[in-house]
């Protein structure tokens, strides 16, 4: 909507390799309760293969922008602090520049992520109506699950899924590569998925994680918010009270 240099705008996006992409797509999805299926199906959910054929966006980006535009490749390694944020601060204010107050999104491992996907399921299916307070439901109960600090399993891919991302997006990594980055760090990524994938799948069953006790106080706090949610009052407020 602003490609014109009248308007002195620069453009900063940052990329991550696309195993990387659909495991983070599919924990933020799983978090705030808009997908609960397993990471196939997600793989096969038109909204990812979308949004994971990352060269043509890019390029129409880069039509519109030119110069102004950068493509950077997301690595928590690499930003200041861990941060994206500082990350972008720094390429935009200088190296120095700092931003006080982030609010992390950090990704949960198995016994978070399917303690979140049991509540969700609990609330049933999603509606138009109610997606905007379910999601902000969702990733405020995703901040409080980061605070347990005892060692979680993080989710990966197994060898079959590892072998359909890089079939399926080889070609896009390897144009990505050619035509924004230094190196060839989307298709040494694919490369690594293969060579680090698990034998067998993860599973995604909350009952292998938590105690029949801790599932059915989960599920009635599920079902209490899904009440709340009924009217239109109740979904605006609790998507005030819960709101990032």
């Amino acid at each position: 909507h602003l490609p014109s240099r009248a308007h002195d705008l620069r453009l900063i996006a940052y990329v991550r390799p696309h195993g990387d992409g659909l495991l983070a797509r599919f924990g933020e999805s799983s978090k705030i309760g808009n997908f609960q299926g397993d990471l196939p199906a997600y793989l096969d959910w038109p909204q990812t293969a979308l949004r994971l054929g990352y060269h043509a966006r890019f390029m129409r980006w880069r039509a519109a922008f030119g110069d102004r535009f950068s493509l950077c490749l997301y690595d928590r390694a690499d930003f200041p602090d861990g941060s994206i944020v500082q990350d972008f601060a720094a390429q935009m204010l200088g190296r120095d520049s700092r931003v006080v107050a982030v609010t992390a999104n950090p990704s949960l491992g198995l016994r978070g992520l399917t303690l979140a996907r049991a509540f969700h399921a609990a609330m049933g299916a999603p509606t138009t109506q109610t997606n905007g307070a379910r999601w902000a439901v969702g990733r405020h109960l995703g901040r409080l699950l980061a605070r347990d600090t005892r060692p979680d399993t993080p989710l990966l891919p197994d060898a079959a899924l590892a072998n359909i991302i890089t079939a399926r997006f080889e070609d896009d990594a390897t144009a990505l590569d050619r035509d924004f980055m230094t190196g060839t760090p989307m298709t040494d990524a694919l490369t690594q998925l293969q060579d680090t994938a698990l034998p067998a799948p993860q599973s995604l069953n909350p009952a292998d994680y938590h105690s029949p006790d801790a599932l059915r106080m989960v599920t009635l706090f599920g079902q209490m918010v899904a009440h709340g949610l009924r009217g239109d009052v109740a979904t605006n407020a609790l998507e005030q009270i819960f709101a990032d």
